[in-house]
């Protein structure tokens, strides 16, 4: 079999990998549930974590929140910073984990929802008609950072500094990019990215991480 699917899921995973998750069977509890070794040993092994992925992505460990996957991530993203009665600003390369969740608040009411058209052969058009969409009212922009489609890299870091507002935020979806091109949140200039762990990191399946800016104090809404 010759295995093509890695935009889905990274494979085959290294040896490192398996031999971690057998250690992580037999060495670890639920973490911070007790003061015995195998609980303490889980605390570890996710605290480790965090301070790689904050090293890789250019952030600080407790800007780091590990979740199950991507999916989980941009929910939590998405439906953490949308500005309730705002208006959310995205684009036509999305994947479902970005339009469910974000059609889900307009259909609800909370959320005015405006689609931007990029280009694929032209980043300045891309630029112009993002800047466009978000005008001077969006709250919130969610965008991807590569299409799992056809492969488009945007310009996220032109896109971000296209808007000069300090009342607007900016979800990158990283699910293409992460583990196969530098990223470096603070050079982006985005205030959130969403990652998963099983594509390009070559993690195991049911591992992600919403990974927030280094320098900025964000004002999740509670969900319920």
């Amino acid at each position: 079999m010759i295995y093509l699917d890695n935009a889905a899921t990274g494979f085959p995973k290294s040896p490192g990998v398996r031999e971690a998750m057998e250690r992580a069977l037999s060495e670890c509890g639920n973490p911070s549930r007790g003061s015995h070794s195998l609980s303490k040993n889980a605390d570890e092994v996710l605290y480790r974590c965090r301070v790689l992925l904050a090293k890789q992505f250019g952030t600080l460990p407790e800007k780091v929140v590990l979740t199950k996957n991507a999916t989980e991530a941009l929910n939590l993203a998405i439906k953490g910073l949308s500005p309730k009665g705002g208006e959310v600003v995205t684009s036509d390369l999305e994947h479902n984990a970005v339009l469910r969740p974000l059609h889900a608040l307009r259909a609800a009411r909370e959320i005015t929802l405006k689609q931007f058209r990029t280009s694929l052969s032209d980043d300045g058009v891309t630029v112009e008609n993002f800047r466009t969409a978000v005008g001077s009212t969006a709250g919130l922009a969610v965008v991807t950072h590569a299409s799992n489609v056809c492969g488009r890299i945007l310009p996220l870091k032109a896109m971000r500094e296209a808007v000069d507002r300090k009342d607007f935020l900016m979800i990158a979806d990283c699910s293409q990019t992460a583990g196969h091109i530098p990223i470096d949140i603070t050079e982006l200039g985005v205030d959130v990215i969403c990652i998963p762990g099983h594509k390009g990191l070559y993690g195991p399946m049911g591992t992600g991480a919403l990974i927030c800016h280094p320098a900025r104090e964000l004002a999740f809404r509670t969900l319920v």
